[in-house]
């Protein structure tokens, strides 16, 4: 009786884990895109209380960037493992290619500002991906590993050709000495 009291206690504390676990990533996947669409606000109400001044390209690109942190905010709960999920969305673009030619990339003013929120959204697009997508750290650890493999056993391999040449003449050397 206390082996399935425990069993249950174990099931519990295990399920318990996983739903905090799946909550936290949610929160810190979706509240950083909230709080760049505070800042993004911030600065257009700045901007109309006439506390600073923008041009009318940075007040596009600003609009233009409060409507996809919208969008991405607005989907999030339902398309947080579509959106976010690196392979789903390469299988997404190859299935439909022409999806890419109707989008267009966000033109940007010279604001350091704006710059800088830019900066803002594409890392926490990153880090989404990476929260999001099964096995893509590990994945991208693998690879790394892979290409300095590559590249270390590439440089032994040369620095072993050049030793065989060396000994190679070396030995001719002794040879042709013998012999004379």
């Amino acid at each position: 009786m206390i082996y399935l009291l425990f069993a249950c206690f174990c099931a519990f504390f295990f399920f318990s884990w996983k739903q905090l676990r799946e909550v936290a990533r949610h929160d810190g996947v979706l509240f950083p895109f909230c709080q760049l669409r505070r800042d993004v606000m911030m600065l257009l109400r700045q901007y109309y209380t006439d506390e600073i001044s923008l041009s009318r390209e940075e007040i596009q690109a600003l609009m233009e960037l409060s409507k996809v942190l919208d969008k991405t905010i607005s989907n999030y709960n339902r398309h947080k493992t579509e959106m976010f999920n690196l392979r789903k969305v390469i299988a997404y673009i190859k299935k439909y290619p022409r999806v890419l030619e109707q989008v267009k990339p966000l033109e940007l003013p010279d604001s350091p500002k704006i710059r800088k929120l830019h900066v803002q959204f594409v890392v926490l697009s990153a880090k989404a991906f990476l929260a999001y997508t099964p096995l893509i750290r590990s994945q991208l650890v693998w690879f790394v590993l892979l290409q300095i493999s590559r590249r270390v056993t590439a440089r032994l391999r040369k620095e072993a050709i050049e030793t065989a040449a060396q000994i190679r003449t070396a030995a001719r050397g002794d040879v042709s000495a013998a012999t004379a």
